[in-house]
Parts: C-alpha cells; sequence; structure tokens
C-alpha cells in the first residue's frame, strides 16, 4: 500500500544521482512535468524529462511535445526524445524488430479476449532504460544496482492509484508525485490549461486497440491520413500472430476490420466501455 506521506517523503529526501520525468505527453504526465518546473505541489525538479516515441504518435502529441519542449527548457529541464524504431514499420515487416520473439506486439482483439503486448516493453520502457543508463554513465549490460540510482516520476493521478507499481529494475525508483500531491485528473487538466492555455489528449498510437470509439471516429473525420494507417496495420496483423492462425486479431474490440466499423453509431451506445485504465502496465505509455 502507498503511504503518502512516508514514501512520498523518502523519495524527496532520498539521495538520487538522476530524477527523470517519465512523460507521456498525456495531461497526468504534462501537469507533473509543469509542477516539477515551477515548483508547484512539491513536484521535485527534474534533471531531465524522457519520451520514448513509437514514431506513429498522432500528429496532435506531436505538435504538444514540440510545446513541452520549449516550455521545459525555459525552466531548465531538457527534454529527451528517445526511440528504438517505428513500431508500424516492424509490424509491416519493413524494419528488424528490438528484440528476437517480437511478431505483432500490440494488445491486438480476438476471440479470447487482448492479446499479449510487447509494445509497452520494448518501444517505451526499454529506449527510456537506455537513456538512463547513458545519463548515469554507463553502457548496456554495466551493474549499476549498488553503485546509483534514478528515481523516475510517474504522472498518475490519485483516481488511477490502483495503476501504481513498484519499478522492475533495482537501480530505479518510481515515484508517484501525483499521488503525494493527491491531485486528480480534473487537476492536471486545470494545470494544463492554465500554463499551456490548452488541454493535451491521450498520447498512444494511431491504432492502438484501447482507443475508444468516439477517438477513432474524430480521427476518421478530422485526421483521414492517421486513420488510414490506423486501418493498414489493422489489415496486416489479422493472421500474423500464434493466436490468429486460427482466431485472427483486430484493432477494434468488435471483431470487425476498422474501415468497416459504425462508429457513430458505436459513439451513441450507453454502454460503451472506457478501456484505457487499463492500457499501460507500466505507466508511461498514456498518462
Amino acid at each position: 500500500m502507498y503511504k503518502f506521506g512516508r514514501l512520498g517523503k523518502m523519495a524527496n529526501e532520498k539521495k538520487f544521482d538522476l530524477t527523470y520525468i517519465s512523460l507521456g505527453a498525456g495531461r497526468q504526465s504534462t501537469a507533473m512535468a509543469i509542477c516539477s518546473a515551477k515548483g508547484l505541489h512539491g513536484v521535485p525538479k527534474a534533471d531531465v524529462a524522457i519520451f520514448a516515441d513509437t514514431q506513429d504518435e498522432n500528429q496532435e502529441t506531436y505538435n504538444h511535445l514540440d510545446r513541452m519542449e520549449s516550455f521545459l527548457m525555459e525552466h531548465g529541464i531538457p527534454l529527451h526524445k528517445v526511440t528504438v524504431g517505428k513500431l508500424s514499420s516492424v509490424i509491416f515487416g519493413k524494419i528488424p524488430a528490438p528484440k528476437k520473439g517480437f511478431a505483432v506486439s500490440i494488445p491486438a482483439w480476438t476471440e479470447g479476449g487482448l492479446i499479449r503486448r510487447q509494445c509497452t516493453a520494448h518501444f517505451k520502457l526499454d529506449p527510456i532504460q537506455s537513456e538512463i543508463r547513458r545519463l548515469l554513465g554507463y553502457a548496456k549490460g554495466e551493474r549499476i544496482a549498488g553503485k546509483k540510482m534514478a528515481r523516475a516520476m510517474i504522472g498518475i493521478s490519485l483516481e488511477e492509484i490502483f495503476r501504481m507499481k513498484p519499478s522492475r529494475t533495482p537501480w530505479i525508483y518510481n515515484h508517484y508525485p501525483l499521488i503525494d500531491a493527491r491531485l486528480r485528473v480534473e487537476d492536471c487538466m486545470k494545470i494544463c490549461k492554465k500554463y499551456l492555455g490548452y488541454i493535451p489528449g491521450k498520447s498512444a498510437c494511431v491504432y492502438c486497440p484501447y482507443h475508444d470509439d468516439r477517438f477513432f471516429l474524430d480521427m476518421k473525420t478530422d485526421h483521414p491520413e492517421e486513420f488510414e494507417i490506423a486501418c493498414q496495420v489493422d489489415e496486416e496483423i489479422r493472421n500474423k500472430t500464434k493466436e490468429g492462425k486460427d482466431h485472427p486479431v483486430f484493432v477494434h474490440k468488435s471483431l470487425t476490420p476498422l474501415r468497416d466499423v459504425d462508429f457513430e453509431t458505436l459513439v451513441n451506445d450507453p454502454n460503451q466501455l472506457n478501456l484505457w485504465n487499463n492500457a499501460c502496465d507500466s505507466g508511461v505509455c498514456g498518462v
């Protein structure tokens, strides 16, 4: 159980060799970054912010990142953008997978539910950890535990406290400043609006199976080029998994090709589910 005062105080008093913002580019991590830059709500000042780029985010996210890069630099926090390549290019077989055994990595839908995902680990966590190693002065494979300690500030707000997890890496301490400050997503939206003049949308690949129907409808209507990429990925993954040989996989939970989904009807369905809170077990993908 996370003890607000005790662990929050420990995270602020403990000596860390590097404190970084895990910037997912959504409203929570953005608000956390603003608080870090401005010294608000007890959020520690970060040494650096890091965004892991799958190269398949929507254009709104990239525009927002450009704005955040300038904002953070004005306050002495550089923004590092890291990547291991374009995720959709791996799916299409245009570039090698980042690791052996990496196939269709997104949590696509099949008859049995969602298939196992690897995208968060390989395209988000791995490049961030490689950058932390570099900043700490260690090469790949060198032992860090017991020598240096990094603090990862993760933007999970109070109503999503169930998403908090301890770090699986012994030389990285996961810290949740928004939880310590007892800030909810509504508070984060107000912070973004006050200091940026707008509220950023959710950050994720355009073809992420966790998007709701409203997101897909807006993308299809306002950003047809992004929707086309999502449709192409949906078609590409259909039979490319172990599960897909017997049970085809889909981006959309209805198990219908994305091009054929009637989003306008679905957005008016009162039984719509919000799956986003399950989207990222590391807390860095959609916040």
